[in-house]
C-alpha cells in the first residue's frame, strides 16, 4: 500500500520514538518520512493518546538516554505545531464499544483500540505504524507500515 495524499494519517507513536531515538538507521528513515509528509503537504494527525505515550517512552528510565525536560517540550511542541491534534469525544466512545464487542480486546490491545476508536471519531482513516501487526485486525481503518 503506498501513502496517498487523498488520505487522513494518523502518526503512531513509535514512528515518534523512533525519530528521537539512538538507533541511527530507524531514527534517520523516520525523520525523513516526516520531514517528506510535512513538506508535501499530507494531512497529519497525532491523537492525546499519541503524545502521552510518546512523553511516557522518551522519558521512561528504561529508554536509551532519555529525554531531559528541555527537549521533551522541544519535540512535543514541534509534533504539535505540524500535526492536527484530534481528541476522543462521546463518539469515539459510541466507535470504541462497537470494536470491543466485535474484537474483545484484552490487556494492551485495548488502547490500540481506543485510539482507533478516536480516529474513526475523528475522520481519519489510516494510521503510519511500524507495529502494523497491532492493527491489521481492525478492518474499520487501513494500516500502513511506510518501512516495508
Amino acid at each position: 500500500m503506498e501513502i496517498l495524499k487523498s488520505n487522513n494519517y494518523l502518526i503512531d507513536t513509535n514512528i515518534l520514538v523512533y525519530a528521537v531515538g539512538n538507533d541511527k538507521e530507524i531514527s534517520q528513515k523516520s525523520k525523513d518520512l516526516i520531514s517528506k509528509l510535512i513538506q508535501e503537504k499530507y494531512k497529519l494527525f497525532l491523537s492525546t493518546q499519541n503524545i502521552l505515550e510518546y512523553r511516557r517512552v522518551v522519558t521512561h528510565s528504561k529508554f536509551p538516554n532519555p529525554l531531559p525536560e528541555k527537549e521533551l517540550t522541544k519535540s512535543t511542541d514541534f509534533w504539535l505545531s505540524r500535526f492536527k491534534l484530534i481528541y476522543p469525544d462521546n463518539t469515539a466512545w459510541i466507535e470504541y464499544r462497537k470494536l470491543e464487542k466485535k474484537l474483545k480486546p484484552k490487556g494492551n490491545v485495548v488502547f490500540d483500540i481506543w485510539l482507533v476508536s478516536t480516529m474513526i471519531a475523528n475522520g481519519v482513516d489510516t494510521i503510519l505504524t511500524l507495529n502494523d501487526k497491532h492493527f491489521r485486525k481492525i478492518k474499520e481503518i487501513k494500516t500502513l507500515n511506510p518501512f516495508t
